[in-house]
């Protein structure tokens, strides 16, 4: 203690016991995972749980979003199935998609690396791929452009990431953020989304922004 006088010392030895520890990413404590397969968001899709009990911790280090606290006057949310109508919901079948990994925490992503996540899901977001956006990581098929974002309809040349009039999604005539599953594969953190100008950028995967998601009618 402050003031006081050593009186003697301690021998510290090494014991054989005990569990190893594990830390996280530091981009993922600050800014999130860009994992869709562990994602929050996948869990909101594809729950018609009520409010509070969507979500639940898919790793050690997975941390409740707002909208099952409530934390900061965010209002809870259901899942997104939620109140749907129970034909049209018979009507939807589960679709299989892949999804890149990242390179840093997920093995995944360049240099020859191709690992992937396959996912069986009703509702889905979109990849970078899907939206005509381009392939994000040779190796890993994130799925065919779907016709609406493609040639004809795309202003584009080429499949890419700039400004694309199709790919814009409004809320009360406003142009909207929404997310895609792709990941930025060169972070942790880091996904992909469609910009009010419809052109594809990386966002924090703890950011704001919308959905526009997808489903299969069987």
């Amino acid at each position: 203690a402050k003031g006081g006088t050593a009186s003697g010392s301690i021998t510290v030895t090494a014991g054989d016991g005990g569990t190893a520890l594990v830390t996280n990413d530091s981009n993922r404590v600050l800014y999130g995972s860009d994992n869709y397969r562990e994602s929050a968001i996948r869990q909101w899709l594809n729950s018609s749980a009520a409010a509070e009990s969507v979500w639940t911790p898919q790793t050690d280090f997975d941390r409740p979003p707002r909208w099952h606290t409530g934390e900061g006057g965010v209002e809870k949310q259901a899942g997104f199935m939620n109140g749907m109508d129970a034909d049209f919901l018979a009507a939807i079948g589960k679709t299989a998609k892949v999804t890149a990994r990242n390179a840093v925490t997920d093995g995944g992503g360049v240099n020859g690396l191709t690992k992937s996540d396959r996912t069986d899901d009703y509702f889905f977001l979109p990849s970078k791929s899907e939206i005509y956006g381009g392939t994000e990581v040779s190796g890993v098929d994130e799925g065919s452009p779907y016709p609406y974002y493609a040639k004809p309809y795309s202003g584009l040349s080429a499949a890419g990431t700039g400004g694309d009039s199709n790919r814009i999604k409004y809320k009360n005539d406003t142009a909207q953020i929404w997310w895609i599953r792709t990941p930025r594969v060169q972070n942790s953190n880091e996904v992909y989304a469609v910009f009010a100008s419809g052109a594809v950028y990386t966002n924090n995967a703890n950011g704001s922004g919308r959905v526009s998601p997808a489903c299969n009618i069987i």
